[in-house]
């Protein structure tokens, strides 16, 4: 009995078998006691069981003797369950006058059947080598008994041999069913410990590699803004540290023109924290928060907006929302700064099973293979997280043509 953690569930189940032996140990007891007692059963007997069990069910429901007892504790009330059924025979055969092996028959089978509850608790338990021990150890103890009243005749005869033997092997066979099934039943749930671990061991991943990503776009957002803005006021100060004293009117002029682009560094840095922490998509859903967007973007650099929002295009999962709409805002930001267009179109529409977003602009365009998008930070933001998705991205552009950015996503409902 080598396990020392008490299967969940086994010690309510063992005190609900002993509360009921007792309270029928004490209906026994009462009857006794009004003069109605039961038939070959002596007061020793019931008083034995009654008190025994009770006492067992006592031990049974103090937590401290578990804490005192360890490993030893559930061996100790396993044991006392299976002597209090013998030793209650050994009781009754003692005060009768005669044990015929009929009568021993008789009440080997109600003895079977209260150490038939041990016998499940040790398979639950323990293992197949705990259920042999259980067998072999209360057909032993029954022998005991049965020499210390001399009733060799009833061992001796072949009823009690063939009693013995399909009371053993019936303990045998019901251990081994139950012993096996729990070891499965303990085997699935190692399984499903491991797998909720590397589940876990995903989950903490993933999201590593999620925050991983974010901070890289996030870099991508900072150099974008601040790095430009930052270089250029550096080298305009540089020039007004030159020029100071030779030109001071050239220098006063430079020097407000690197107020004017610091004041529009600390706005763009705004707008861009302002982004990183709104939630649009959560309160508004995709269509709008892209047309919110997109007005909010037109009003502030002055281009004229023309919006082809589907309606159709709900119910998708957040991290998908979150990449058309991060895509958009990567777009607008890259007109907004560079293109210098009269002009916007954004599309967005569902067809063939695939969800399509379109940022088209009138602006002044540029040659793509002459640019390396893995060194242009907004292209490549895009291309990311679009590539996360499992999608396809286009850039369509010309020098004075304008440009024309294209994603495209399998359908995914949430």
């Amino acid at each position: 009995m080598e396990r020392t953690r008490i299967e969940p569930g086994l010690l309510p189940m063992f005190r609900f078998f002993i509360g009921f032996l007792g309270t029928t140990d004490l209906i026994v007891a009462i009857g006794l006691v009004a003069k109605r007692g039961m038939p070959h059963h002596p007061a020793v007997a019931v008083w034995f069981t009654l008190i025994a069990n009770i006492s067992l069910l006592i031990y049974l429901s103090l937590p401290w003797l578990q804490r005192v007892l360890g490993r030893f504790y559930l061996p100790i009330a396993l044991f006392g369950a299976s002597f209090i059924p013998l030793f209650d025979q050994f009781l009754i055969f003692h005060s009768m006058q005669a044990v015929t092996p009929e009568v021993y028959n008789e009440f080997s089978w109600q003895v079977i059947l209260f150490l038939f509850f041990p016998l499940v608790l040790v398979s639950w338990q323990y293992n197949f080598w705990s259920v042999l021990a259980f067998s072999f150890g209360t057909f032993g103890l029954d022998v005991v008994f049965l020499h210390i009243l001399h009733l060799d005749q009833v061992i001796d005869n072949t009823n009690f041999g063939r009693a013995m033997f399909g009371r053993t092997f019936t303990f045998l066979m019901v251990g081994y069913v139950i012993t096996r099934l729990v070891k499965r039943q303990r085997q699935q749930h190692r399984e499903l410990v491991q797998a909720n671990a590397k589940l876990s061991h995903y989950a903490a991943t993933l999201e590593q590699l999620t925050i991983s990503r974010e901070r890289n776009r996030m870099a991508r957002e900072l150099h974008d803004i601040m790095a430009h803005t930052l270089s250029g006021v550096a080298v305009q100060l540089e020039a007004v540290k030159a020029i100071w004293e030779r030109e001071p009117d050239k220098a006063h002029a430079m020097l407000d023109q690197s107020l004017d682009d610091t004041r529009h560094g600390l706005q763009e840095t705004r707008n861009a924290i302002q982004a990183l922490r709104a939630t649009p998509l959560e309160d508004l859903g995709l269509a709008l928060a892209i047309r919110n967007l997109a007005e909010a973007v037109a009003n502030r650099v002055g281009f004229d907006l023309t919006l082809h929002l589907s309606s159709q295009v709900k119910n998708l999962p957040p991290d998908l929302e979150q990449c058309f709409y991060r895509v958009t805002q990567e777009a607008l930001e890259n007109i907004a700064k560079h293109a210098g267009a009269e002009h916007v179109t954004i599309e967005l529409w569902r067809t063939d099973g695939r969800i399509t977003l379109s940022v088209q602009d009138d602006g002044c365009g540029f040659d793509p293979d002459l640019v390396d998008a893995d060194q242009h930070f907004g292209l490549r933001g895009i291309r990311e997280r679009v590539e996360m998705m499992g999608g396809t991205f286009e850039v369509v552009s010309d020098v004075g043509e304008g440009t024309t950015v294209r994603i495209s996503v399998e359908q995914v409902t949430a």
